[in-house]
């Protein structure tokens, strides 16, 4: 069963993920910060657009935020499209990471993706 503290710590954990401060995630879904501390801290719940809205802003699935799906995104750009669960997991790290060591990381691939690349021939 899904508990109203687990899905609090979802919500608290997608925040944090954003970096969007409190005051801006309340400005831009149309409530004021004190509401969000509240969702935080578990004294009231989001109503229905509410939480639809902090889905879209936060960038998760409201499965996700709900407990009833581990990966939080399910479509990108609004084209579904379906992810293995090393994928999954890989952008579950990376959405952990802090501004500057996704810039690394994504420095570290652009020059992944740019080498040669070898190919081993079978024999």
């Amino acid at each position: 069963m899904v508990t109203l503290d687990q899905i609090r710590k979802r919500l608290q954990e997608a925040i944090r993920q954003s970096g969007i401060s409190q005051t801006a995630l309340a400005k831009r879904i149309g409530i004021g910060q004190q509401t969000i501390s509240e969702y935080l801290h578990g004294k009231s719940m989001p109503a229905l657009d509410s939480f639809a809205n902090l889905c879209k802003v936060l960038d998760v699935s409201a499965d996700y935020l709900l407990c009833l799906d581990d990966y939080g995104i399910v479509n990108y750009n609004t084209q579904e499209f379906s992810m293995g669960q090393d994928e999954a997991k890989l952008l579950d790290d990376y959405r952990q990471l802090n501004a500057a060591s996704r810039a690394k990381l994504q420095g570290y691939m652009q020059g992944l993706l740019s080498a040669p690349r070898i190919t081993t021939q079978k024999s």
